[in-house]
Order: structure tokens, then C-alpha cells, then sequence
């Protein structure tokens, strides 16, 4: 999805997207927020619960409603399937995919080992026939060194995802969620564009941030 939409600035060209692999999500996003690091690009993730309504409302309440994915930060869990208004999220079977990324500390060069989990689960409507509504959501969390409590969740939509009928889209009353775009002038990198991580993807150091190593 184009960067611009994750608040990494309006002028941005569309063909510059932020997409970030699974290790980029853990290195950059995740493991900065587990302990409390300052991260400048943290406008790319979003501070909400997004099992706190349908996916389509969560989605459009922060602008991303034509967005084919978007980050959270909300509530851990280990529930194993959350009813929300109109549908559920279900763990699929099986304990989750676990990877291990090596980072390397800027001052010094010492390599610690990041284990992590994602866990998928898939979203189906309620009283449709259809199993799945083409919502997908994949949650990170950190296991070695364990750093509990801290889950950044990611949605991913397909091309034809389930819409509602336009007169349920807004939530229960009716009423059109209030849109909340990322500021359009907060700088930050994505994979594709930013010139200060020298087209190797990866942004440098701040405030005691980790690299990711490769």
C-alpha cells in the first residue's frame, strides 16, 4: 500500500509503498515498542483494538478503507477466536509459525537472537455461507528473550474482501466513522523510498534502536 497512507509524508509517490516483511515488522515496530525505545516511525502502526469492531469499520475509522493492509498496536490476548459485532476472528489450527531474527546493536556490534510468533486467524461474517470474508489478521509477539504483553497485529484484505451494505457500513447506528488519517508531513522510512537507509531497506540507528542484520 502506498507509504503516503501510513503517514509517511502526503507528497510521497504512489509507487512507493510500505510493505514490511516479517522481520522488518519484529525489528522496527515490535521489539522498539516491547521496550519502551523511542521509534520516530511509530505513526506507521496504529494505537487501536482491532478486534473492537468488524474489520471494515476498524479499517475505514482510520482511513484506511481502500487499504489492501494496516498495523495495530491493541490488547494481548490468547483467546483462541474474539466475537466482534457482525462476525469472529478464529485462530487457525496449530501453534503459530515461529522465526528467529539476528539483530546487531550499532555501538558495540553484539548480536542478540529475536525469536518471535505469528499467530493467523481469518474472519467469517455471521449467518453467511462463505467460511472465510477474505479478512486475514496475523499477530507478532516476541518469545525469546521473553518480552510478554506487547502484540502488534497486522490486517491483511483481499481483493474481494466482504463490504457490507452501504447503510450498515458506518457501525450499529448508522452513523459514517470518523476518519482518522496519519499527519501527512511526519517523516519516516519505508522499505522502497527512504533515502536515509541507503537502499538496503533497513533505517539507521536512533536512540539506542537495533539493525537489523543480513
Amino acid at each position: 500500500m502506498e507509504a503516503s497512507k501510513f503517514g509517511f509524508g502526503s507528497n510521497t509517490p504512489p509507487a512507493f509503498v510500505f510493505n514490511p516483511t516479517d522481520a522488518d515488522i519484529v525489528a522496527h515496530y515490535l521489539l522498539p515498542r516491547a521496550l519502551g525505545l523511542h521509534n520516530p516511525h511509530a505513526h506507521a502502526i496504529i494505537e487501536d483494538d482491532p478486534c473492537s469492531a468488524p474489520p471494515w469499520e476498524v479499517l475505514k475509522r482510520h482511513g484506511h478503507e481502500d487499504s489492501d493492509h494496516a498495523f495495530f498496536f491493541g490488547p494481548p490476548t490468547d483467546a483462541s477466536s474474539r466475537t466482534v459485532r457482525g462476525g469472529v476472528w478464529q485462530r487457525r489450527k496449530g501453534n503459530g509459525y515461529e522465526d528467529t531474527v539476528t539483530l546487531v546493536h550499532p555501538a558495540g556490534g553484539r548480536e542478540v537472537d529475536i525469536r518471535h510468533r505469528r499467530h493467523e486467524l481469518a474472519f467469517s461474517v455471521a449467518n453467511r455461507e462463505c467460511e472465510h470474508a477474505g479478512y486475514v489478521m496475523h499477530e507478532y509477539e516476541i518469545v525469546s528473550p521473553p518480552l510478554p504483553g506487547t502484540v502488534l497485529t497486522r490486517i491483511k484484505v483481499h481483493k474481494n474482501a466482504y463490504r457490507p451494505p452501504a447503510a450498515d457500513a458506518g457501525g450499529a447506528d448508522g452513523q459514517q466513522a470518523d476518519l482518522q488519517v496519519p499527519g501527512p508531513e511526519q517523516p519516516g522510512p519505508s522499505q522502497e523510498h527512504d533515502p536515509a537507509t541507503n537502499g538496503d531497506g533497513f533505517a539507521g540507528a536512533q536512540d539506542g534502536a537495533l539493525y537489523d542484520r543480513r
